[in-house]
Order: structure tokens, then sequence, then C-alpha cells
């Protein structure tokens, strides 16, 4: 998605400008445990593992122009409340417990809506403040925890990005591998 944003007009950075972006949102996991065999009747108590971790970041040629700005632009650009720069996609990290009435196999998950976005800056009061860079992120309200048990039949499990890339993690012939595409 391609867009421009204005620059705030009162700025210790420059008085007149605006960002031109590209960017592109995708469910990313952050949080995968390891496939855990519960009895009926048993209780999973999950470890929360990072899983791929990672870091928010804005990068480029920033000449001076603080993170904060272009992240707060990016949150007008998306609407969106995101991560702030230098925050670790391992905080997203939650304990907890499921009770499970038949024997399962279950992959306990977390998952946010990461933002990949590219900027140029343009500052129309002063050329020597044009800059450009990337910026990996994601939206703050989008972490999202989930359960896949590799023993349901595929209408057992939740039917959502990040349910459908852990059910590629269920061993090869288990029941609920039957969706996976």
């Amino acid at each position: 998605m391609a867009a421009r944003t204005d620059f705030p007009r009162k700025s210790a950075y420059c008085a007149e400008g605006d960002y031109a972006w590209r960017y592109e949102r995708a469910w990313r996991l952050v949080i995968l445990d390891d496939l855990t065999a519960v009895p009926a009747g048993g209780t999973l108590r999950t470890e929360a593992k990072p899983f791929a971790p990672w870091t928010v970041k804005v990068t480029g040629d920033r000449r001076g122009l603080p993170s904060s700005t272009v992240l707060a632009a990016l949150e007008q650009e998306t609407r969106a409340s995101l991560a702030a720069d230098g925050t670790r996609s391992s905080e997203n990290a939650r304990k907890m417990s499921a009770t499970f009435p038949d024997a399962a196999q279950a992959l306990y998950y977390r998952g946010v809506r990461a933002v990949r976005a590219s900027y140029t800056f343009t500052c129309r009061s002063d050329a020597s403040r044009n800059t450009s860079g990337h910026v990996l992120t994601w939206e703050t309200a989008s972490a999202t925890t989930g359960l896949v048990n590799c023993l349901a039949e595929p209408e057992g499990n939740a039917d959502s990005v990040l349910a459908r890339q852990v059910l590629t993690r269920c061993p090869s012939g288990s029941p609920a591998r039957g969706r996976v595409t």
C-alpha cells in the first residue's frame, strides 16, 4: 500500500514536510511452544517460548529524525498503535493453561500483525533534512493467542492465518493436517 502523510506542522526537526509510505501488514508468529501430549482430562501449562525473535527497528539515513517521530507518522498513516523502536517480539509472551476433556497433542502460539514499511521524508523547508528509511514493527492491539490440537479434526481448530501456520507443525498424518493447504 502506498500513501502520503503530512508531517506535523510544528516540529523541531522540520518546519514543513511530508512522508511517502509503502507498507504491508502480515500475521507473524512470535511465540510457539513445542508439541505437547496432554492426556484426557489433563491440563496444558504453556511455556510461551519465543519463536524467531525480532526487534522493532527504524533504520535508514534519518539525519537526526527521531525514530519516535517516524513511528508516530506511521501510526497516523496506518491508524494503528504500533510497538516502539527497540521493543522485542518476545515481550508478547503470555503463559496460560488449558484443560482438555479428550487426549490432545497441543501447540500453543501467539502472533502479531507485523507492519513492514519504507518511507521517504521530504522536508520542504530544508532539503538537507530529506531522508528515507525502513520500519519493522507490529500493531500493539493485534496480539492473538491460540491453541491447535493436532488430534482434532480440522473443524475442531480455529480457522485463522496464525492457526493455519501452526497446523503445518502438526505431525504428518495427524487429523488436524487435513485442512493444511
